[in-house]
């Protein structure tokens, strides 16, 4: 449950941060910054990143958060005249209306989609170290009773 809520809320901040960005560059490339968008560009990675380091106490949160973002994105990226009119219907407002659009906009760029397969990879890639973590621990308990971990190398003879 965490991983789909985090995973979102992560995802809607970056995304907000890159609309703030791509507004000031709208009107051809400049060496301006936008100092809010980098920020919140900023703290959208460090939740992302916490989703994917949660993946050590259950691989379940990254797959979570990263399907549904992953789904999100493919709509966005490949229906996105679909994901703007359900957006703008799922938070209609006046007021940030043009928020809103700048955000679906910096969605359809594919960041979303490329966001979700990596927290979704990076679950299953947690779930198979797990598996092969307690593979090789049963294998090491079975043949090495008592023991957990191999026996130190020999030492070699020397002359």
């Amino acid at each position: 449950m965490l991983g789909l809520l985090l995973a979102p809320i992560a995802m809607a901040v970056t995304l907000l941060g890159q609309s703030r960005i791509l507004v000031v560059q709208v009107d051809g490339w400049t060496a301006r910054s936008e100092l809010a968008g980098i920020v919140l560009v900023t703290i959208g990675l460090v939740l992302l990143g916490t989703v994917l380091l949660l993946a050590v106490w259950t691989p379940a949160l990254p797959i979570a958060g990263g399907a549904a973002l992953t789904v999100a994105g493919g709509v966005f990226l490949f229906a996105p005249w679909f994901a703007r009119e359900r957006t703008l219907v799922v938070l209609p407002s006046e007021h940030w209306h043009v928020t809103v659009t700048q955000v679906v906009v910096a969605g359809t760029s594919g960041t979303l989609l490329v966001a979700g397969l990596l927290l979704l990879l990076g679950g299953v890639v947690a779930v198979i170290a797990r598996r092969h973590g307690v593979h090789l621990g049963v294998f090491r308990e079975r043949h090495h009773p008592g023991r957990a971990t191999l026996p130190p190398p020999k030492a070699s003879p020397t002359r």
